[in-house]
């Protein structure tokens, strides 16, 4: 499992380095954001992903064998209150105990985060704190954990056909005019968690905006979409791999998602934040989505592009459509597919208009 981290010291540290030699030996934890903080590498072989991480720790003397107690708390974010109240402790295990196994005047406490037993996206707060304390920095720390969607491992499923509600209308096109295929992926520890595999880098993907993407080649570009509620089907914030040429439209490289993705990502209410002809349907293997968000790369957004967008998944892949959980029938996607012959002759000889 991967997750996100941000971390906050309870109060900052002296900009000079610790005396190895002060009379008020003692440890704190360091405010330098996350240089605090180390990933361990997951293992996959042992049942080991990227749920587990180091907090960094500093101390003012060099003594081999130096230990520290420790002690965490637990909070899980509360929507109706807005605000954190106490967890269960469980989430996390920290040792009690933290013993210095070098003379570096820092070491790092291997902290676990059980997502087994978390919610997708549900902020959780852990502060651990330094019981044998100094004067000398802070000794208390906050990590902000999020558990996200699993990352380390993807089954390639197909091809699936994309219609583009995102990139399109910034030009002035209609994107059920054209439409482009590309490779997509099933997620082994969530069958309802796809992405697609860089749709705007796919070789099907049309010509003419070649010259307006300058996202690096070979990138790593996915769409996550999420069936989990087939009613609020969510192609959650992904990084497009457009990236638009300065000199064209100062965006950068672009977010995109759908209205229900945004919902989701940011702990909305579906029903009460995006209107009935607003919603993205799934039926018949198709999502159409109706509300094709944006986001330019600083982060400003999210744009509704006023485009509709469509993916279609083969008929040989069996997702649960019904609210009671039984798998519909493999049911062939619309034929909505335009060759790029008819999509070179019929517009990418013609002047591109840039709108916004």
């Amino acid at each position: 499992m991967s997750f996100a981290l941000l971390a906050t010291a309870a109060a900052g540290c002296s900009e000079d380095a610790p005396d190895p030699n002060a009379i008020d030996p003692g440890s704190f934890f360091p405010s330098y954001g996350d240089v605090a903080f180390q990933k361990c590498a997951p293992n996959p072989d042992e049942g080991v992903y990227d749920n587990t991480f180091n907090i960094q720790i500093c101390r003012t003397s060099n003594t081999v064998g130096e230990s520290v107690r420790l002690a965490y708390s637990v909070k899980v974010y509360d929507a109706l209150s807005d605000s954190y109240v106490d967890g269960p402790k469980n989430l996390f295990t920290v040792p009690e105990q933290f013993t210095y196994t070098t003379s570096a005047p820092m070491g790092y406490i291997p902290v676990v985060a059980h997502n087994e037993l978390m919610e997708i996206h549900e902020p959780i707060m852990l502060t651990v704190t330094i019981l044998d304390d100094t004067a000398y920095g802070a000794n208390t720390i906050e990590v902000e954990y999020q558990r996200v969607y699993p990352e380390e491992s993807w089954t390639h499923v197909g091809t699936c056909n994309v219609v583009d509600g995102w990139i399109f209308p910034i030009f002035g096109l209609d994107g059920f005019d054209y439409s482009f295929d590309c490779s997509f992926e099933v997620n082994d520890a969530d069958p309802l968690l796809y992405r697609l595999v860089n749709p705007y880098q796919s070789p099907m993907f049309y010509e003419g905006l070649r010259s307006y993407n300058i996202a690096p080649a070979g990138g790593r570009y996915y769409w996550q979409v999420d069936l989990n509620d087939p009613e609020n089907p969510a192609i959650l914030p992904s990084v497009s791999g457009f990236d638009f040429r300065p000199d064209v439209l100062p965006l950068g490289m672009l977010t995109i998602c759908n209205g229900e993705g945004y919902c989701l990502e940011m702990g909305l209410d579906v029903e009460e934040n995006i209107a009935p002809d607003e919603r993205s349907t799934f039926k018949d293997n198709v999502i159409s989505v109706n509300t094709c968000f944006f986001f330019e790369e600083s982060g400003v957004g999210p744009y509704n592009n006023g485009g509709k967008g469509q993916i279609s998944f083969p008929p040989y892949v069996e997702i649960n459509q019904t609210p009671a959980g039984t798998p519909q029938a493999k049911i062939a996607p619309a034929g909505i597919g335009q060759s790029n012959g008819r999509l070179a002759v019929q517009y990418f000889n013609k002047t591109l208009n840039v709108k916004i």
